[in-house]
């Protein structure tokens, strides 16, 4: 059988007694195939040996890495490994650049979470009339009747028209669905449906627009229907 040579390496290295261990582990894993020489370094040579303090403490290194990780996780990115890597090409990273890169991420990270978690309440709100407004067929018919079994507040009234905008945007933080019925004058009759148990907020927000309750038209049908509606359309948006 022949045997042919082939290009190796020679490393030196200088390690401290309490990881000799590991780092001669790590070389055989690594396929060192002989070592060469191994000494202690003399108690004269220790003076030539000088201590090197790095620029950047390990636990901050640590924490940024960690900070990197955890946004790479969040979107199931894993950096491919760099088999070679040409040490004569890397750069210095500034660390306190690179942390307030991270803080600008997670800033916006935050913002798109608190959206989120809004628009998802704003869900949870339209979804619970949406399932008070299942149990009677229709608004306009059986007014006593509805009220024995849904726990929603239905009412009719009218405001200022030049209030109505501001209006659906005091009650957006309630569930609530507010439909136009008509607009007379300066004046819209507006049907609204709230939960019972909201009642004293909606009672100020009223009072606050000087709320004038009307009866509900008996012409007025379909209007369970006009409100799950106007629910769903909300819901799309």
């Amino acid at each position: 059988m022949m045997m042919f040579t082939t290009k190796m390496c020679q490393l030196a290295a200088i390690v401290l007694d309490q990881d000799t261990d590991n780092v001669t582990r790590e070389l055989l894993r690594q396929g060192v195939l002989h070592f060469v020489k191994v000494t202690d370094v003399e108690e004269d040579a220790k003076s030539m040996i000088t201590s090197v303090s790095p620029k950047v403490s390990q636990s901050k290194i640590h924490d940024t890495r960690k900070r990197i990780e955890a946004f790479f996780n969040l979107i199931s990115y894993s950096p491919v490994d760099i088999k070679e890597l040409d040490i004569s090409k890397l750069k210095p990273v500034d660390l306190e650049d690179s942390n307030s890169e991270l803080d600008m991420v997670a800033s916006k990270l935050q913002k798109i979470r608190d959206k989120q978690r809004g628009i998802q309440k704003e869900i949870h709100k339209l979804e619970e009339i949406y399932r008070q407004l299942d149990l009677f067929s229709d608004l306009g018919n059986s007014l006593d009747e509805r009220d024995k079994y849904s726990f929603l507040s239905i009412v009719t009234g009218k405001i200022e028209s030049a209030k109505e905008e501001e209006l659906v945007k005091a009650f957006q933080a309630l569930p609530s669905v507010q439909i136009k019925l008509s607009e007379q004058s300066a004046y819209s009759n507006i049907l609204l449906i709230t939960m019972k148990r909201d009642s004293g907020r909606v009672e100020k927000i009223l009072e606050k627009f000087e709320w004038e309750e009307i009866e509900l038209p008996e012409d007025i049908n379909g209007l369970g229907s006009n409100a799950r509606s106007e629910i769903a359309e909300q819901l799309k948006d």
